[in-house]
């Protein structure tokens, strides 16, 4: 396997897979009254950008934070012309 199809596979592992999971688990009780609000907080978290996570918690760190940012972009394009 190629770099770059390893790197999606890990973004797959990391960030799909356990919301399809939690979706599947979700589903088998999914006609129970209190499975509601559960239901909108998978709602919300399979609407946000999985990158969102990431940069929020990496800000925390201030100008660490900012460098790390900057070398995940870089890793980013540097994958991407692989």
């Amino acid at each position: 396997m190629r770099l770059k199809e390893i790197v999606v596979l890990g973004f797959f592992i990391i960030f799909v897979l356990p919301l399809l999971v939690k979706v599947l688990i979700f589903s088998s009780h999914a006609g129970s009254p209190e499975a509601t609000e559960e239901g909108a907080e998978l709602l919300v978290e399979a609407a946000t950008p999985w990158w969102v996570p990431i940069i929020d918690k990496l800000s925390d760190f201030g100008t660490f934070g900012a460098l790390l940012i900057l070398g995940v972009l870089a890793f980013a394009g540097w994958i991407n012309k692989q």
